[in-house]
């Protein structure tokens, strides 16, 4: 079987291993599981992903410029009001919906983990709940190591 798209894979994943699932059964919880996810894909990933991490590791392997104009632009102005909403979703929880781990912590914090290897955090003093959020998620046993080996691969990009 070949699948592509991660929401995809991991809506089949779930389906075989239903006692491991990232997608809650209650329809109110599923629902903004749901939201957050297309939340991280559509609105983070241009800005966390495509610009920062790509911008700042990716765009000299093919021997281009980074264009750091494009990543202060998204630093400064776009990326604030997204961690703004995120800070005011997270609250004081463990998990950004009801209080299971799901899909939707893995999709938020794998693009804060693109922003991490692009040489920026998440501000503590702006945003400490969504820094305190994604700290915890990222240090669970199903993600940490993955981060680990990814920052590894991420710095021996950039000292090629």
């Amino acid at each position: 079987l070949v699948l592509a798209d991660s929401s995809i894979i991991c809506t089949y994943l779930d389906n075989k291993y239903p006692a491991n699932s990232l997608h809650p059964l209650e329809p109110v919880a599923l629902a903004k599981v749901q939201w957050f996810e297309k939340f991280a894909d559509y609105e983070l990933a241009p800005l966390l992903t495509f610009t920062v991490f790509r911008q700042r590791v990716l765009a000299g392997l093919r021997g281009g410029q980074t264009d750091e104009a494009a990543v202060q632009t998204a630093l400064k102005e776009k990326i604030p009001p997204l961690f703004d909403y995120l800070e005011k979703a997270v609250k004081d929880k463990e998990f950004i919906v009801a209080d299971a781990f799901s899909i939707a912590d893995v999709a938020i914090a794998v693009q804060i983990a693109n922003l991490g290897y692009g040489g920026e955090t998440v501000d503590e003093f702006r945003w400490p709940t969504l820094a305190r959020y994604a700290k915890g998620i990222q240090s669970r046993p199903s993600l940490q190591p993955l981060i680990d080996e990814e920052s590894q691969i991420v710095a021996k990009i950039r000292n090629r």
